[in-house]
């Protein structure tokens, strides 16, 4: 399904009690006919930034192109990040390291699907994104269900990008972090995730890129001789997860992370699912691309290419 059709952007949600627990939301005009007899499910964007920078804001664009790919509404928190200057004498700094990110997104999870969250709602004024869709100058105060939202909250896409995936992956796969251990209810609503550019195993990235360890994996992680222990590549699967759908993409021309993070977590995400099920069933559940955008780390984002791709996925898998 394609169109262009009206979104209305809801901004600025509370989804938790610090600054950073805030999210925007992005939903089709559709009629509530539609809806009723649609069900339909919830995209949830996860951005990238080294654990250390980018904001929600930044991706409002995506965000609509890929509501109106899927005539889903599309979620984009916001979660605490890194400061860019590593410190190990700064409380601060040290306090914000793994596992915080991946803990606010699954606050985030639990605000959008289970309708609960420590912080209250805010009163957020239902916009138009500028330049993007229709305006509108009502105001409503934003409640913490799926119905207000307009979305089923038992079916949920999960996209992560760069660092974004790292943080998805260590929320659907058994983190050896108890912190990010999602409810049942969670888990039993996730029906897929698709994963761009993503790091996976950082051990892996510093023999590729060496510098990186300097500029944001010690900050993020603490610096470490090995970063085993927080890559992705080898956690199991979490019971329950075994039916959600993986979709893994990577560009022949990002500089930045090298197409074997992903060869990595592919071929484990394989390996996890043959020895649960006896055999693979990564033609099912499990799909890869290396080819079909072909554009710079951050730039794939900003193209229809990528939105229509990660669009037709959630259809296919929606509408089937």
């Amino acid at each position: 399904m394609s169109g262009e059709g009206s979104i209305e952007s809801r901004l600025g949600i509370e989804y938790g009690p610090l600054a950073a627990h805030k999210l925007d939301i992005f939903v089709p005009q559709i009629s509530r006919e539609q809806r009723a007899d649609s069900h339909l499910p919830l995209v949830v964007f996860v951005h990238g930034g080294a654990w250390r920078s980018e904001d929600k804001s930044d991706h409002t664009e995506l965000a609509v192109r890929l509501a109106q790919r899927t005539h889903c509404s599309v979620a984009v928190p916001n979660y605490r990040l890194t400061p860019q200057k590593n410190s190990e004498s700064d409380p601060e700094a040290l306090s914000l390291r793994h596992p915080v990110h991946a803990s606010d997104i699954l606050l985030a999870l639990d605000f959008l699907i289970s309708g609960s969250a420590s912080g209250s709602p805010a009163e957020s004024k239902l916009e138009s994104p500028p330049e993007l869709g229709a305006e509108s100058e009502s105001e409503a105060t934003i409640h913490t269900n799926a119905s207000t939202f307009a979305y089923d909250s038992r079916r949920i896409f999960l996209i992560g990008h760069s660092c974004g995936a790292h943080i998805i992956s260590s929320i659907v796969l058994s983190s050896p972090e108890p912190s990010l251990t999602p409810s049942s209810h969670i888990l039993g609503s996730i029906r897929g995730v698709v994963l761009s550019e993503g790091i996976y195993d950082l051990d892996l990235l510093l023999t590729s890129f060496p510098s990186y360890r300097k500029w944001f994996v010690a900050a993020a992680f603490g610096d470490k001789d090995s970063f085993d222990e927080y890559s992705v590549t080898k956690f199991p699967l979490r019971s329950g997860t075994e039916r959600i759908h993986w979709l893994i993409i990577h560009s022949p021309y990002d500089t930045l992370v090298d197409v074997k993070q992903s060869e990595a977590f592919y071929n484990h995400l394989v390996s996890l699912t043959a020895a649960s099920h006896g055999h693979s069933l990564h033609g099912d559940t499990i799909q890869k691309d290396w080819t079909t955008i072909a554009e710079e780390h951050n730039d794939m984002l900003k193209t229809h290419q990528y939105s229509d791709f990660v669009g037709g996925f959630i259809n296919s898998l929606h509408f089937h």
